[in-house]
């Protein structure tokens, strides 16, 4: 039978000690192995209010010189960070468009971004200064932990520091891209405050959705001409539109075009990406757009015509058609994939969905979102 002498039992206590700390910590700071590898890690200290808040660019992925001054009028960050809590480029803290959603997912993948998301501004409220001590200040309210405004927060009876490890949305200053972001802990492997590490994944051509509606006519036909880099419908003629390189995209009621074919003197055309997700069309491919040319459309009720529109929109077999109602508007359906659409220019390209058509009292109003430029 082996025996233990004290030396041998010391030994034993201080490695079983060592092990509960290490899996404490692990328990504590909820960061799991599998999700460290994703997006790019940075770390930075600031475990007091008075040390100031410190300005991440995710264009440049750094941080950037700037005093409080500097940064209410400058557009050169996106957020910034004073201990737990968060500033954006947006309301009360700079004069940028920026802003920030908690995603509520916990990768980064998991995380969605479209038209309809709320980005939160900042505004001034109370901030921790000291232990027990508050003041105003100007920061973020989308970020919530345990009732406080932060991505951390610490409770002094039970001891425990608590984390809000879900993926954060930060709309950039310029308004139009975006970064998702995660805060991973505020303590060092030795159980130290103040050191803080975060992870973000921000790509140059991930661009916001921007979202536009049209009313029409549900009787009349009347193409309505549309310019991505202007963001805005054209007020332009058929006729003008045929020699016209200012649009790029149009529509009538269930129909689409392109400045392409036999639609106009553009080198535009569309495709169609069999995908129902703007995320889920990670590249935007040079090859296979079809042009405009004729299709059988309904230019008035019950009656068909040979039309100029996009063949590579097609619903219920009608080609030219992102949307087709029968029976006097039941049963009725929608081709909701992600088209890119090529630019008159042959140059650019915009991710497109048809998101809806909504009629009543012989009006219709048409939902569509975007993203240009898209890479």
């Amino acid at each position: 039978m082996k025996k233990f002498n004290l030396k041998s039992c010391l030994m034993l206590l201080a490695c079983l000690a060592f092990s509960f700390n290490f899996m404490a910590c692990t328990d504590d700071d909820g960061d799991g192995d599998d999700d460290q590898a994703e997006g790019t890690l940075k770390e930075f200290f600031s475990d007091s209010y008075a040390s100031g808040w410190q300005y991440f660019s995710f264009a440049k992925g750094d941080f950037v010189n700037l005093t409080a001054e500097q940064a209410e009028s400058s557009l050169d960050w996106d957020i910034a960070f004073n201990r737990y809590y968060v500033k954006t480029n947006s309301g009360t803290s700079g004069k940028g468009k920026g802003g920030l959603f908690d995603s509520g997912a916990a990768t980064f993948d998991a995380a969605t971004v479209n038209a309809d998301s709320e980005f939160v501004e900042d505004d001034s409220l109370n901030i921790m200064t000291t232990m027990g001590s508050f003041a105003k200040e100007s920061y973020n309210p989308g970020v919530e932990c345990e009732g406080s405004n932060s991505w951390a927060w610490y409770k002094y009876q039970e001891g425990n520091w608590y984390y809000n490890h879900n993926i954060f949305v930060v709309r950039t200053a310029d308004g139009e891209s975006y970064a998702k972001i995660t805060f991973d802990t505020y303590k060092d492997a030795l159980n130290n405050s103040g050191h803080i590490q975060f992870r973000y994944k921000y790509e140059e051509g991930d661009r916001l959705p921007s979202q536009r509606e049209l009313t029409v006519s549900v009787m009349k036909q009347k193409w309505n001409y549309f310019s991505f880099s202007k963001g805005e419908f054209l007020d332009i003629t058929d006729e003008e539109a045929m020699a016209s390189s200012e649009w790029d995209f149009a529509i009538d009621r269930f129909y689409i075009r392109t400045n392409s074919g036999t639609s106009g003197n553009g080198k535009g055309g569309a495709l169609d990406t069999k995908k129902t997700k703007f995320s889920d069309v990670a590249t935007i491919s040079i090859d296979g757009y079809k042009v405009d040319k004729e299709c059988r459309l309904m230019t008035d009720m019950g009656k068909f015509e040979q039309v100029s529109a996009s063949p590579a929109y097609v619903c219920e077999e009608t080609e030219g058609a992102w949307y087709s109602s029968a029976a006097g508007g039941k049963d009725a359906s929608m081709n909701n994939n992600i088209f890119v659409i090529k630019t008159a220019d042959g140059n650019n390209y915009a991710k497109v969905v048809m998101k809806s058509y909504e009629s009543e009292r012989m009006q219709g109003k048409i939902t569509f979102e975007y993203i240009y430029p898209a890479k």
